[in-house]
């Protein structure tokens, strides 16, 4: 018996192909099902960027059962004519969401346990 070890050539850029498909797949696995509290309430008088509030507008309209997932989130802010932008809705959301939950409009709601953080 040998112990020979096989070694497979692999190119550069399948690597990076690979780790991008498993980074994907972790992101939207695991942060599609996040659920967030949303705070009912009139966003008069908030300080956020005009994109943010509209967030807040539609989070506040839409949300009817108190809780939406980011899955759920992400579907709204796509839709046509919600956002008046060049870049992908989605992407918005991702970079307003930590401004909107410090400024106490949303809080992420833990599932499992059926507590809020």
């Amino acid at each position: 018996m040998s112990n020979e070890t096989t070694v497979t050539k692999v190119s550069a850029l399948d690597m990076i192909n690979t780790l991008k498909a498993n980074a994907k797949h972790m992101r939207s696995s695991s942060v599609s099902f996040r659920k967030w509290e949303v705070k009912a309430g009139s966003v008069d008088g908030v300080k956020l960027a005009p994109q943010a509030i509209a967030i807040i507008e539609l989070l506040v309209k839409k949300n009817l059962d108190k809780t939406l997932t980011e899955a759920e989130i992400e579907k709204l802010v796509s839709a046509p004519d919600v956002l008046k932008t060049r870049q992908d809705p989605v992407r918005i959301w991702q970079y307003y969401r930590k401004a909107i939950q410090e400024a106490g409009w949303i809080k992420p709601v833990n599932t499992e346990l059926g507590v809020t953080k």
